[in-house]
Order: structure tokens, then sequence, then C-alpha cells
């Protein structure tokens, strides 16, 4: 879009949310480009806005752009299943918006753990957006300084009838290049939350880091910043750990704090029969399967060619992939030239993945790098080996013939016989599930996370108290 969109008609779209007039709008407007949807609501609210587009004489086939203001449920929710349907529609989100309307499986979980059993009727499932259909690439537009667009309507919540709608206009970035990427926005708000903390003398100031998200210099500077101002930097693993000393943060500060998960909860009993069922599974089928979001980190595509060769030895083995993100297409279609289709089931997000782990035999990573990923802790809780690439954190949790089995980056032959050595050998898996059971109650458990922090925060405050 080259100008600066102007309202086509003063009135919102009602979308009628959970049968409430004047709840939650969309506007259309016009752009140098052709229409433009300001939101689109949420999933639920697909039909109503069908409807509203008709009797203004228009349909989706009629919008080329949609303008998401902001990321949630009752903006975004339904712009996954717009664009699958009509791909020609471009997206424009801001660059801290861009990852949850491409892989929106966390935004998900934490609503549905909010709103319980009500999400469903509220919201609807959440359905990514490819990433292609964004436009610029998000990552590389700029609207004087700023991340991709600014939107600001007054009074959006009130939905007057006449609001002053202003769309700044996007800037592609140069010939010849593509600017770098923004900061990661945890790395920005770390710096002035610590910061800001300080200022307002809060007697105990801590940080925990969950991933190698700082890379650039300026991300560094912040991470400095922010490690300025805390009395201590925990990490989840201590690849975490060893990787933020290298980046200015005082190796004094830094402690590792493993991760916890509920794992009462994931192991208590579900029925298989029901889920092997639904997903045409047969009772006697052999599944090995992960967890995860489908991007170019986790690379599955390699695991798809573990799974080839898996079914050279197992014949009946089922891969489950449960989880969604911008490469899951391209996976359908390898699997396709693989000859394995048939025999993978993409699950997509599951708000639950207890139930889906409890049907594997083995738990396949198969990332170029990783931290301490909350997935294979989940399947540890319910008696399920892991078996890896050695990358990142991964060696410091599993250690061969114990909670699993590692093979060098990129050895698929090597991991193909891990998993037909454990599928086939029954003792051998016994012994596995009950290590990865113990590892998981011992020391993963999320009340032995909440106990160590607790311990380490009133060390804190004692410290600076006495």
């Amino acid at each position: 879009m080259r100008g600066a969109p102007r309202s086509v008609a003063q009135e919102p779209l009602d979308l009628q949310h959970v049968g409430i007039s004047r709840a939650i709008g969309a506007y259309v407007v016009q752009t140098d480009d052709g229409l433009a949807l300001f939101d689109c609501g949420p999933a639920t609210c697909l039909q109503h806005l069908r409807d509203g587009l008709a009797s203004r004489g228009l349909s989706l086939d009629d919008i080329r752009h949609i303008l998401l203001s902001h990321i949630h449920l009752d903006h975004a929710g339904a712009t996954g299943a717009i664009v699958r349907d009509h791909p020609h529609i471009q997206v424009h989100v801001s660059a801290i918006g861009a990852p949850h309307v491409i892989a929106p499986e966390r935004l998900e979980a934490s609503a549905r753990r909010l709103y319980g059993a009500d999400f469903d009727r509220l919201w609807g499932a959440l359905q990514a957006v490819p990433e292609e259909t964004l436009w610029p690439p998000v990552i590389h537009t700029k609207v004087t300084g700023v991340p991709a667009f600014t939107v600001r309507v007054s009074g959006l919540k009130k939905l007057p009838a006449a609001p002053t709608l202003i769309v700044c206009p996007v800037i592609p970035p140069p010939e010849g290049g593509a600017e770098p990427p923004p900061p990661p926005p945890q790395a920005r708000s770390r710096a002035r939350r610590t910061g800001a903390a300080s200022r307002l003398k809060v007697p105990v100031i801590v940080h925990t880091e969950h991933g190698k998200t700082i890379q650039t210099l300026k991300q560094k500077l912040l991470a400095w910043y922010a490690a300025k101002f805390a009395q201590k930097y925990y990490c989840v693993s201590m690849d975490i750990a060893r990787s933020v000393t290298g980046l200015m943060v005082p190796r004094g500060k830094v402690e590792v704090v493993a991760n916890g998960i509920d794992v009462e909860h994931l192991a208590s009993v579900v029925d298989n029969e029901a889920l092997r069922k639904r997903w045409n599974i047969s009772p006697g089928a052999v599944v090995i399967g992960t967890v995860g979001r489908l991007a170019q980190v986790k690379r599955q595509d390699l695991m798809l060619d573990v799974f080839q060769r898996v079914r050279g030895k197992i014949p009946g083995a089922i891969l489950l992939i449960v989880g969604d993100g911008p490469k899951r297409l391209e996976l359908e279609q390898q699997a396709k030239e693989l000859g394995v289709y048939d025999a993978v089931r993409f699950a997509g997000f599951q708000s639950e993945p207890g139930p889906f782990l409890q049907l594997m035999s083995a738990f396949l990573l198969t990332s170029e790098s990783e931290g301490m990923p909350m997935s294979l802790l989940e399947a540890w809780a319910v008696g399920v080996p892991a078996i890896s690439f050695r990358v990142g954190g991964l060696p410091e949790l599993i250690h061969d013939d114990d909670t699993g089995f590692l093979a060098n980056f990129g050895d698929t032959e090597k991991m193909s016989r891990y998993i037909v050595n454990v599928v086939e050998n029954g003792q051998l898996a016994q012994r596995l599930a009950a290590a990865c059971r113990r590892q998981a109650r011992e020391r993963f458990d999320v009340k032995v996370m909440a106990k160590q922090y607790d311990d380490r925060y009133r060390q804190l405050l004692a410290g600076r108290q006495g």
C-alpha cells in the first residue's frame, strides 16, 4: 500500500460477538491498492463479518488487505481462516505481532487456560496465517522508525459512528538488500522493566532467560542493561547460561533454574483408543512423534527423512506431528514426495498435548538449536523416551541409554536405528520409560521449580533486608 487509506463507510461492521451488538467491530477502508479490512474479529464472528460485507454489496473476494492493529483474540482470530480461503489477501501486522499470527499456538494455549470451557464459544480456534501472505515481509518494513505500520483509532472500544482512522503507509526495504530484523520485543521490554524497577527502588530485581534470543550488538547491549539492574539472571538451562555469560552478563549473577511442568496433570490416564480412532491410527500401530512449532529451526524435514528409514524396518509405524506453523505445507509436500504421507498425522495445534504424547513410543526432536524444550519434559512425564540430535542444551537433559539417545546433528540414519531399537526392545523401552518418569517427577515438576524460585527469592530479600 503506497498511500494512507481512507474510510469507505463511517459505521463499522458490527460483528455481534456472542450476540452482543457493538461489542467488536471491523472497518472497511479504501487504499490506493484496493479495499482493506481494519481488524476482522474472532473466528466465532466470521459469518457476521461476511454478512456485514454482503449488506454493503461486498465480499471477502473484494478485500485486498487486512490491517491488524494489534494481536489479541478479538482482532486476529479469523485472519488465518480468511487468508487460507482467500490467498490473494495480504496481511499487514506489526513486527511484534507477526510471530503470533504465523504460529498462534501459545496465544491460544494461554487463552484456553484463562477462559477454560468458554474459549470455543467466545473465540473459536485460531488458525495460523501463512507466512507468505504477510506483505511486505514484516521484519523488512518501517514507518517513521517504527516496525511495520501504525494505526490509531479514536474511541475504538466505544465504536463511534465516525472514527478517526489514520494508517501510515508501509515503506518497503531499500533495493538490493533487506534491513536486519528489529530486536525481539522481549529484549527491549526486559531493559525497560529492569530500569523502571530500579528507579522505583524495587528491593530485588531478577530476570529469567528462556532461550537464545540475543544475537545483534543492540540486543547484547540491552541484555547488559537489564543485567546491570538485576540481582540475579536466571536461565532455564546451562546452555543458555553459557550463552548469556558471553553477552555482557556478569557470570556471578547467572544461575540455572530448570523449567517446570505439571507432571500430575500430564500423566493422568486418557482414552487412547478413542484418540487413535479419531486420528485413524490402528490399535496395534507403533506411534512415534513430536510436539512443537513447524518452523525452520525445528527441522521437521529431517524428521520425515528419519521416519522414512524407520518405515523400512517397521512398515506399520505412524508419525504423529502435533503443532502448526509456517513450514506445514512444505512438510506435507515432502511427506508425499517421500511416500510416507499416508502414515503421517499432522494433528495441528493441540492445547492439551498429554493425550497425544501418551500414544507415542518415542519422542523425536530434530531441531538445529534447543534450550530446554517443554515438550520434551512433557514427554518424559508420560514415560516417553526422547531421541534427539546433540544440539544446544539437550545433552544436559538426555543421557544415552537412560532417558533416550542422542545422535549428531543431521545423522538421520543413526537416529532411525535408535528409534527401531527402542520400539523393538520391550525391556529397554520399559527401563527408559521408568527413568523418564523419575526425571520428570524429581527434577522438572512445576512444584520443584516453584520451590527453587521461592527459596532463591527469599534469600535475595533476606540479603537486602539484612
